[in-house]
């Protein structure tokens, strides 16, 4: 063998024996990088986890407030329904005392308002004396005054007391002098009066004209007003009738009960008042105007004086 033959041999086993080697560091740099990822990959994924949990607990923080609160909201609802079920189960219970209570209160307002109206009925209330025409002895004016302006019989009345009603006119501000409540020893006697006070029709003293009126309780006075207002709906007010006095006669028809009437030649003039037959009233005065523009009717209608 040529010395050139030896060399190229001898370097050939050189290489070969180098080879591990190479292939050992290519091993260590492939794993080194490896390592090195997974270190990446890791401190990623750590820093990802992070994140996510702090914005996961940011989220899940109010989510955590809402539950709570509409646990609250829950069991608050559950205690009212228990409230309103035992409400109703009460009510239930109730209702027939209340019923029964009602009816119980119902009939003694009635008894009651029957007592008021029954210690009521030897008043007679006067409307339109003159204020201080009773003097200070307004029980002597009264046993005096009335039989005179009455017709009545002197000494014929016992009278208890008698007073203005309401607080005095400078107080109110009203216009007119107050009432005047009279209390009378006998029943008989107050009935007598005020039948004397409808015969006579209008009582007129130096002061004016002065009503005489039974005293009722104020439910009793207000039915009373009512009655009387839904009776009104049985008279019948015409105008510009346009008849004579003769003529009128046309209106008596199946259900009038009385006629008031004043008549004109002009065809613009004549009124008629017609009213109905089951309507107790009882005239006590008219006055109409000669030229047929008016005509003014006063009368009692359920012991209430009227004017038409």
């Amino acid at each position: 063998m040529s010395k050139r033959g030896v060399k190229a041999k001898a370097s050939s086993d050189l290489v070969a024996s180098n080879c591990p080697e190479k292939e050992t560091m290519c091993d260590a740099e492939d794993a080194l990088s490896t390592l090195r990822d997974d270190v990446i990959v890791d401190k990623v994924t750590s820093n990802i986890s992070k994140y996510m949990d702090i914005k996961i607990s940011e989220v899940i923080k109010p989510i955590n407030e809402l539950t709570e609160k509409f646990d609250n909201l829950i069991e608050r609802m559950e205690t009212v329904e228990q409230r309103v079920s035992d409400l109703e189960d009460v009510t239930a219970t109730n209702e027939p005392r209340i019923a029964a209570l009602e009816t119980q209160l119902k009939k003694a307002m009635e008894r009651l308002e029957s007592f008021e109206n029954q210690s009521r009925r030897q008043n007679v209330r006067i409307v339109g004396l003159k204020e201080g025409a009773e003097g200070r002895a307004p029980v002597d004016f009264f046993k005096k005054w009335i039989p005179e302006v009455l017709g009545l019989q002197q000494g014929a009345i016992t009278v208890d007391r008698a007073h203005r009603t309401g607080p005095p006119m400078r107080l109110t501000g009203t216009e007119g002098p107050r009432a005047v409540l009279v209390r009378l020893h006998y029943y008989t006697d107050t009935q007598r009066i005020l039948q004397a006070a409808r015969a006579k029709g209008t009582v007129n003293t130096e002061a004016g004209k002065v009503s005489f009126y039974q005293d009722f309780s104020a439910e009793v006075a207000r039915k009373r007003k009512e009655s009387a207002n839904k009776d009104l709906t049985h008279i019948a007010f015409l105008q510009e009738t346009h008849l004579t006095d003769d003529e009128h006669r046309k209106y008596c028809r199946e259900w009038v009960g009385q006629i008031f009437f004043s008549s004109y030649s002009t065809n613009k003039r004549g009124v008629i008042t017609l009213i109905h037959k089951n309507l107790p009233f009882n005239v006590i005065a008219t006055h109409k105007d000669n030229e047929g523009r008016y005509i003014l009717v006063k009368g009692m209608l359920h012991g209430e004086t009227v004017l038409l």
